[in-house]
Formats: structure tokens, sequence, C-alpha cells
């Protein structure tokens, strides 16, 4: 049996079955599926690639409701660490203890405002391993937003004078 090539484009004489075997491949399944997919991502970028938009140009994702209700404690906590971190002489050399370790106080204060009480050992500038007690604020301004209201750092003496 001898396969006989068929035509790509069709000559002047030939038949209509030529013509149609012409435009079933030239419109295969592939070709419209490879069609369908690049005219919906173009579409996709043409028209804002899903991202919506406001008269301004960008609209802001919504706020989760009920967040200023939650008890974030621990993540005060943290975040206090790290805002005490930044005072040390040798942030890198800083050691907080647990949050329920002892001497370590983080408790909600009212709304979104949380009061942290605890010790940092760290190194001074002459490179010896002091303890370091702090004492201060923090405020959960929007979801995953802190600021430090107040902070003081210092002996259990200098603190217990505020």
């Amino acid at each position: 049996m001898r396969a006989t090539a068929i035509p790509i484009y069709p000559e002047e004489g030939e038949t209509h079955m030529n013509v149609k075997r012409f435009m079933m491949k030239l419109f295969s399944l592939r070709t419209l599926i490879v069609c369908v997919i690049a005219f919906g991502i173009a579409g996709y970028f043409a028209f804002g690639a899903g991202n919506p938009r406001g008269p301004d140009g960008f609209v802001e994702p919504p706020t989760p409701k009920g967040w200023e209700e939650r008890d974030n404690t621990s993540l005060a906590y943290i975040m206090m660490c790290d805002f005490v971190r930044e005072e040390c002489r040798i942030p890198s050399s800083t050691v907080f203890p647990p949050q329920d370790g002892p001497g370590v106080i983080a408790e909600k204060s009212y709304g979104t405002t949380y009061r942290v009480e605890g010790y940092v050992e760290a190194e001074n500038e002459y490179g010896l391993r002091v303890i370091t007690y702090y004492r201060g604020q923090i405020r959960e301004t929007a979801p995953g937003a802190w600021k430090k209201l107040t902070l003081r750092t210092g002996s259990l003496e200098e603190l217990s004078a505020y």
C-alpha cells in the first residue's frame, strides 16, 4: 500500500473534497485551542489583568473585619522584641526568653494596645553579656502593622520609678 500525499493548497480544477480537506487541516482542533488560549491571555492583560481599579487607578484590598477584637498578645510580644532589639548596642547578640517564661508579661491593655514587660540578654559595648529589662506599650494600627508607643529600658530599679 502506497501513501499518497494530500496537497495543502487546492489547485485549479480540484474537487470540493480536496478543498474540505484543506480547510480541515487549516482549522484543526489544535489550532482552535491555541487561538482561544492566545485570545484569552491577550484579553486578560488588555482588560486590567484581574486587578480592581477605582477612579484613582487602584483600590485598596478590604480590611478584614473584627481584627480589632482579636487578642494578639503573642504577636505583640514578638513585635516588642523587635523594637527592643533595635535599641541594643549589638542587636545580633540579643537573646529573649519565651513569652510564657518567668519575668515576661504581655497583656492587652485596651483596644488594640498591649503592655509588654520583660528582659533581654545582650552584649554591651565592652563585649560583656548583660541583662537589660524593658517595659513598653505597643499598638496594632492595622492588621500586621504595629506602632511603638512607649519603651523604657534599664535596670529593675530604674523601671520601678515609672
